[in-house]
């Protein structure tokens, strides 16, 4: 009798460990990448840098600006949804979260690029129509 009730005891504890196991997030110790840290403020990030690239690409007039808008609207809204990172990474499906800040952030250098190009093109073309006036 003692030897069941000892048995049940420890299956018990063996499925409260699998539980507590399961609910517990690994850390992330390394990317896997040269040059690439673990950021583990990536996701909050990340969202900050889409909302700012929206931002700059209201004064873009370009066929970029439809296309990266909704580049960008789509990783915010998945990003916003969850804060399950390995759920992010699935749904967006281009790599771990500190590189889908690594090319937001580079997209939003992008979309200030494209934005000072074309008031440095409108510029150039009111100088033109100055001097040949």
């Amino acid at each position: 009798m003692l030897a069941r009730s000892l048995v049940r005891s420890s299956i018990r504890s063996g499925r409260q460990a699998r539980a507590l196991a399961s609910s517990v997030k690994p850390i992330k110790h390394s990317t896997g990448l040269v040059g690439l840290e673990v950021d583990t403020e990536s996701r909050a990030k990340s969202i900050a840098v889409y909302k700012q690239t929206l931002e700059e690409l209201e004064n873009l007039r370009s066929p970029f600006r439809d296309d990266m808008e909704a580049v960008t609207n789509y990783r915010l809204k998945v990003m916003e949804s969850t804060s399950n990172e390995e759920e992010i990474e699935a749904t967006i499906s281009c790599g771990q979260m500190e590189e889908l800040l690594l090319m937001a952030q580079e997209e939003l250098k992008l979309a200030r690029y494209l934005v000072n190009s074309q008031d440095k093109r409108e510029k150039a073309r009111e100088q033109e129509q100055l001097v040949a006036e």
